[in-house]
């Protein structure tokens, strides 16, 4: 049985791996290599909140549609990259 101490955030006793440094537009480039269409031109910004957010500029057809799949895969990414 493992035990971890919880202090606000922190917790005590539990390993945090440290996350890659990406720029913008590898990180853009990770998810438009995710979504599988070339057509999609995608911003990535920094973001108080997220650390990084991204946002479709032009795709080939319902831009809402690609914003909420390109917000899923950043979601992933997140847990692994940190803006540079």
């Amino acid at each position: 049985m493992r035990a971890s101490i919880e202090v606000g955030a922190l917790r005590i006793g539990d390993i945090q791996m440290a996350k890659e440094l990406r720029t913008a537009e590898q990180l853009s480039d990770m998810i438009v290599s995710s979504l599988g269409v070339r057509e999609i031109e995608i911003q990535v910004r920094q973001d108080h909140a997220y650390g990084w957010q991204p946002t479709v500029v032009a795709s080939p057809g319902d831009l809402i549609g690609y914003q909420r799949r390109v917000e899923e895969i950043a979601n992933r990414l997140r847990l692994q990259f940190v803006l540079h």
